[in-house]
Order: C-alpha cells, then sequence, then structure tokens
C-alpha cells in the first residue's frame, strides 16, 4: 500500500516511523491549521463562514498570485475549500501566515502549481454510485441510441474528468449497449478537466489493481489489459475518448451533445458560478438531452432542467430557447 501510494503521487512525505511522528506532531501545532478547524466548528454551530476570519485581504491576494501563475480564477470557488487547501499547502512548506505564503507563491512557480493542483480536488473511481450508472445503462443510453440514424453520432461531453475513470466507465457501459444493436453507432465522447497531470493519467488509461472492487471481473477481461502492477483500459475504448484543458466556467462548451456528466465539480463553486455552469449545459445539449450530476451533488436549476430521478441527480433538459453563451463552441 505505501509503495502504491508514493507510485500514485498521492503523498507529501516519504519519512521513517519516527520522523512521521514528528511531522504530525508539527502539523498539530500549525496556526493556520487551528484557525481552520475553528473556522469549521464554529459554522457546523450555526455561524456563518467567514465569521471568524480576519484573513480575507490575504486570501484574495493569494487567489490573485494563483490566477497569475496558472490562469485559472479561483475566485467563485467556495471559501472554506480553498482556505483548506491553502492551509494544507502552508502545513507542507512550513509556512505559518497567509502573508508569508502569498510571498513563497511571487518568487516559486512550483510552490503555486502545487497549489492549483490541490485546489483541482480529483475525487472519483470507476463506477461510482452504482445506482447512477445503473439508470444510464438500463433507461438513458438505451433511449439514446435507440432508432439513431448511421449519420448522426451520439456526442457525450464528461466536464470535470479528473483521471478518467468516469470517462471510462461510460464508454463501457456504451460499448455494452451497442453490443446489442444490429448496427454500430458512432459515438464520440469528450473529456475535459483543468488539470494537465490528471489528463494525461487519462490518457494513459493505466490504474492500480484495486480497481477491482469497483469493475467486474467480465469487464476487467473485455475491456483492460493487465499490465505490471495493474489494468490498462483498451486502446480501442482510449481511442473513442478526447481529452482536453477545458476551463468550464470561461470556455465555450461542446455542442450539439446528447449527454453531459458532471461529477464532483458543482459542489465546489459558489450558486452564482454553479447557475452559470448550468446554463452552459442547457445550451450544449440537443433539445433531447441528458445531464448527470450524481447524488453528491445540489440539484439543478428547475428552471432549465426536469428531473429524470431526483435522488441520482439525473435530468432531462427543457424545451426551451437556448441560452446566449458569449463565445462560440468549438467545431
Amino acid at each position: 500500500m505505501p509503495r502504491s501510494a508514493i507510485t500514485a503521487g498521492g503523498v507529501d512525505f516519504v519519512l521513517t516511523p519516527e520522523d512521521i511522528a514528528r511531522e504530525l506532531t508539527r502539523l498539530g501545532r500549525h496556526p493556520y491549521l487551528a484557525i481552520q478547524e475553528e473556522t469549521r466548528h464554529a459554522t457546523r454551530a450555526g455561524a456563518k463562514e467567514g465569521d471568524k476570519s480576519d484573513d480575507d485581504d490575504g486570501l484574495a491576494r493569494v487567489l490573485a498570485l494563483l490566477r497569475k501563475a496558472s490562469g485559472t480564477d479561483f475566485s467563485a470557488y467556495k471559501k472554506a475549500t480553498l482556505r483548506r487547501r491553502i492551509a494544507r499547502r502552508m502545513a507542507v512548506s512550513h509556512v505559518e501566515t497567509l502573508d508569508e505564503y502569498a510571498g513563497r507563491l511571487e518568487g516559486d512557480l512550483g510552490e503555486a502549481k502545487a497549489l492549483y493542483d490541490d485546489c483541482l480536488i480529483s475525487v472519483t473511481s470507476f463506477f461510482r454510485d452504482p445506482q447512477v450508472f445503473q439508470i444510464l445503462c438500463d433507461q438513458i443510453l438505451p433511449g439514446l441510441l435507440k432508432e439513431r440514424p448511421p449519420d448522426e453520432p451520439l456526442r457525450i461531453w464528461v466536464a470535470g474528468c479528473a483521471t478518467g475513470e468516469e470517462v471510462y466507465s461510460i464508454a463501457m457501459c456504451l460499448l455494452e449497449r451497442t453490443a446489442e444493436l444490429s448496427r454500430n453507432p458512432s459515438l464520440q465522447i469528450f473529456a475535459t478537466d483543468l488539470s494537465e497531470g490528471a489528463l494525461a493519467k487519462a490518457r494513459d488509461g493505466t490504474y492500480l489493481v484495486n480497481i477491482a472492487r469497483d469493475v467486474s471481473p467480465e469487464r476487467l477481461r473485455r475491456f483492460f489489459t493487465k499490465v505490471r502492477g495493474g489494468y490498462q483500459i483498451s486502446k480501442a475504448i482510449r481511442e473513442m475518448c478526447i481529452f482536453a484543458r477545458h476551463d468550464l466556467t470561461r470556455d465555450p462548451p461542446f455542442s450539439r451533445l446528447d449527454l453531459v456528466s458532471c461529477r464532483n465539480v458543482l459542489i465546489y463553486l459558489e450558486p452564482r458560478l454553479q447557475e452559470a455552469v448550468f446554463e452552459t449545459f442547457h445550451y450544449a445539449l440537443r433539445p433531447e438531452g441528458f445531464l448527470v450530476i450524481g447524488p453528491a451533488e445540489t440539484a439543478a436549476s428547475s428552471t432549465l432542467f426536469s428531473p429524470v430521478e431526483e435522488k441520482q441527480r439525473i435530468y432531462s433538459r427543457k424545451a426551451a430557447t437556448a441560452l446566449a453563451i458569449p463565445m462560440p463552441p468549438p467545431a
């Protein structure tokens, strides 16, 4: 397990047991982490976020430096999440104040990249929330594939795809459904994320052996190749999926889509930015298209989408005039 964690890049320090104890003691005494913990308890007790925080100027400075270094504006992301991500990087970097950390960011592009990667929280797995995929496989995809003209490809966009597990899960479901048809419809899956590192892993499609907990033996045999230390998704499936860097909050969307899947992204955005993203999805989908955001997210805008399965947060696009997008969608 430790070797797997190190290989996956999920650790900050590799230390002896004695040094781990010393590092944990240091982290437990970190002043900014203590402030964040106090704020979290106050919020749970009913205080509004920020009631006990006097470091808004420092946070704004850090976010401005992060935008300058990465080109991504995090100002409309939920502040509690950003503060926790910044606090983690401060603790790892042995920095105790926001002003000191801002100074570190000004002169250290490596630290700016590390903070950027931390703010792009990649929480994903194969067939995450199995009930969502059961509805997709049994209801949504068969309906989209039924009597589809041969010159009309099925177009899917996975926004915030992280390291690709969601993308390949949908691709496997698609191939299982198309195998039941007498023809082979054209399939296009676009997958986007802000993290170049996550996209590189997704394109490679190689995962640790522990994916067997989420992927059935039949699917492992059919869709994966056993490689040293894990499994790699088949080349045929990798070639179905187009991975690209894309800022969901700023860049023009894809168009003429049948399905959009956006999991574990909206929950980190402020309500005004969530609504703007819903407008983007509404614009991108065909009139009969579907939006999947999953049970961890908040509900979609009732003015733009109708619930298909409320508990699992699956929606259909309402028949309404598409909302204008400032920039034209890519061809």
